[in-house]
């Protein structure tokens, strides 16, 4: 038992360097985007989903492999799999009916079509957020905490949500 707490603990911090890693590293390619756009945003989601199953360690930890976070990346990139070229150009341009037609022709709903769009728009605050930073000469946030202070503080990513 002892043993095996000990390996979790080890676990855990394997888990938590490599997931403060992974945030650093995907700030700073988020801060050098140049422009976001859907692509950028699907771009975003299919890096979390490799550093969330990394080579063999699926096979090891189920839990990681079996997270809701992955399921949902899954969903909305099979979602986004259907936009037209023109919704992933412009993704205010998505009315009911095309959340409806998105929704079902990817086997999901439009409350999923809504919160794609709605993490979109949150994304993209935070790009323009990250890249002022940037033209300021000020550091990217360490972490997560760091990253909320600074938003805060700034009072320059609005929470807004996209409905049609």
């Amino acid at each position: 038992l002892q043993m095996s707490g000990s390996v979790g603990r080890m676990t855990e911090k394997f888990a938590q360097g490599r997931s403060e890693n992974f945030f650093r590293e995907h700030l700073e390619w988020l801060q050098k985007q140049e422009t976001f756009s859907m692509d950028t945003f699907r771009e975003q989601l299919t890096q979390v989903e490799k550093a969330s199953n990394p080579a063999g360690i699926g096979k090891v930890f189920t839990s990681i492999v079996d997270h809701p976070m992955l399921h949902e990346i899954k969903e909305f990139k099979k979602v986004m799999a259907k936009m037209t070229p023109a919704e992933m150009q412009d993704p205010s341009s998505i009315d009911r009916v095309a959340k409806r037609r998105l929704a079902t022709e990817a086997e999901s709903t439009p409350a999923v079509v809504n919160e794609i769009l709605r993490r979109y728009v949150l994304a993209g605050e935070l790009h323009k957020f990250l890249r002022k930073r940037r033209e300021e000469g000020k550091p990217l946030p360490k972490d997560q905490h760091e990253l909320e202070v600074a938003i805060r503080a700034s009072n320059s990513v609005q929470r807004r949500v996209v409905k049609r």
